[in-house]
C-alpha cells in the first residue's frame, strides 16, 4: 500500500474516532498490577540500532520530561500492561537524577545503559496512527458582556463520579442547564474556540489587560465523545473541509448557522479548573513538555515510559507526508480517542505554530517503548 493511500485511510478512520485527539487530560489513575500485553498487541525486544536517527536526536528535553515523571513515583507505572514494576522505575530514576542534564552524550548513554527498546505493535501488522494536540489560546473575560458571552464552566459538585451515570448533555448545558449555579469560570468570545478548548482539554485564556489564565480538564459529563468530521459531511462539507482540524474549524466559522447544531452532536462536555504553576498538566499529573510529551493508552503503555516514535510531520497537503518525525518522547497523558497499541498524540505546546502542526498531524508510524532493563529481562524469559 502506498504511503499516500495509507494516509488517506488513516484520515478516514480518524474522522470516526478522533478529531484533534479529544485531549481531555485526566487526573492520574491509581496504579494497577502489571499484566501481560493484550492479544491484539505484539511485543518484541529490540535494540537501539533499530531506532533510526537515534544519534541525531537531542534527548535532553526528553530527559527533563522523564525527570518530571520520576517526581511522581506512585503514578509512573500506572495501568501498565508490560512487565514493569515500581522498583524498576525507582532504579532508573535514581540514575537519572545524578546526570548533568546539559550533557547530551551523558544523557544518550544513560538511556542506552538503563533501557531496552521494546517493539509494541499492532497484531494485524498495520501501521499505527500519530496525531497532535496543543494548548489553544482564547480571548476571554471574567465578566459576561455582549462580546464575551460563551461560558467556560467549572465542574459541578453533583457531577456523577461514575461515567456510567451521565450528566446533562452538551445541548442541555448550552441551553442554560447550569444557569444560576455560579459555575462560570470565564466567558469566551467565540463558541467554536470553546469547543476547541474542550477537544484539547486545556488552554490559555487571554484576559483583558494582558493577564493569562491557564485552565485544564476537571471532568466531563459522562456522555460519549463523537468526532464531528463525518457530521460536517452530512451538512454538505467536502473532503477538503474535513481533512484536518484547521479545515473543520474554518468550515464552522464559515457556516455559523450550522456550527452549533454540528458541535452539539458531540454530547460530551468538558469542565475546567484554573491551573497554577507549570502546565498544562497531563493524565499522569505532571506538567507537559512541548514536543516531548506523548498521550498514550495507559492500559498498554505505562505513564513515565520513554517512547521512541517514528512517524512523519504533516505534508503540504492533507493526503501527503512531510519529513520524518523521529524523536524520544515520554508517555505522560491520555485522551478519550487514544486507544490501542501504536496510537500516540504528540503535545506541541501553545501558539500558532503548535496549533498548525497539531491540527494537521495524522500520520502512520511505529514506536518502541523504552523499558528498564530489569523489566525487559522479564519479557525475555
Amino acid at each position: 500500500m502506498s504511503s499516500r493511500l495509507v494516509v488517506a485511510c488513516l484520515i478516514a478512520l480518524s474522522l470516526a474516532a478522533c478529531q484533534g485527539g479529544e485531549q481531555a487530560t485526566t487526573p492520574p489513575a491509581a496504579p494497577t498490577a502489571p499484566s501481560q500485553p493484550p492479544t491484539n498487541a505484539v511485543v518484541q525486544l529490540g535494540n537501539f540500532a533499530q531506532l533510526q536517527s537515534w544519534n541525531a536526536d537531542d534527548q535532553r528535553p526528553a530527559l527533563q520530561a522523564f525527570l518530571r515523571s520520576c517526581a511522581r513515583p506512585s503514578s509512573i507505572a500506572a495501568s501498565a500492561r508490560l512487565a514493569v514494576q515500581l522498583q524498576d522505575w525507582q532504579t532508573v530514576c535514581a540514575a537519572a537524577n545524578q546526570l548533568d542534564a546539559r550533557d547530551l552524550a551523558a544523557t544518550r548513554r544513560f538511556f542506552e545503559a538503563n533501557f531496552v527498546p521494546v517493539s509494541l505493535q499492532r497484531g494485524d501488522a498495520q501501521p499505527g496512527l500519530f496525531t497532535g494536540y496543543f494548548e489553544p489560546e482564547l480571548r476571554a473575560s471574567l465578566k459576561r458582556d455582549a462580546k464575551y458571552r460563551y461560558p467556560i464552566y467549572l465542574k459541578p459538585n453533583d457531577l456523577p463520579a461514575s461515567p456510567t451515570t451521565p450528566f446533562l448533555t452538551r445541548t442541555q448545558i448550552e441551553a442554560g442547564g447550569l444557569n444560576g449555579r455560579n459555575l462560570e469560570l470565564a466567558y469566551a468570545d467565540d463558541l467554536v474556540n470553546v469547543f476547541e478548548l474542550q477537544v484539547q482539554g486545556s488552554g490559555r485564556l487571554l484576559l483583558p489587560g494582558g493577564r493569562i489564565m491557564r485552565v485544564g480538564f476537571a471532568g466531563h459529563n459522562g456522555h460519549p465523545y463523537t468526532a464531528i468530521g463525518r457530521i460536517l459531511q452530512e451538512h454538505g462539507a467536502g473532503k477538503d473541509d474535513v481533512a484536518n482540524w484547521p479545515a473543520i474549524k474554518a468550515w464552522l466559522a464559515r457556516n455559523p448557522g450550522k456550527a452549533t447544531e454540528v458541535m452539539q452532536r458531540n454530547a460530551r462536555f468538558i469542565f475546567f479548573r484554573e491551573l497554577t504553576g507549570e502546565g498544562p498538566v497531563g493524565g499522569q499529573g505532571v506538567a507537559l513538555t512541548p514536543e516531548r510529551s506523548l498521550a498514550v493508552d495507559p492500559s498498554l503503555v505505562p505513564y513515565g515510559a520513554p517512547v521512541w516514535i517514528s512517524t512523519f510531520n504533516p505534508g503540504a497537503t492533507p493526503d501527503s507526508l512531510g519529513p520524518p518525525l523521529r524523536r524520544l518522547m515520554v508517555a505522560q497523558d491520555t485522551g478519550g480517542a487514544i486507544k490501542g497499541p501504536v496510537r500516540g498524540d504528540v503535545f506541541w505546546g501553545a501558539g500558532d505554530r503548535a496549533e498548525d502542526i497539531a491540527g494537521r498531524l495524522k500520520s502512520p508510524g511505529m514506536w518502541w517503548i523504552l523499558l528498564p532493563r530489569s523489566a525487559a529481562d522479564r519479557i525475555g524469559r
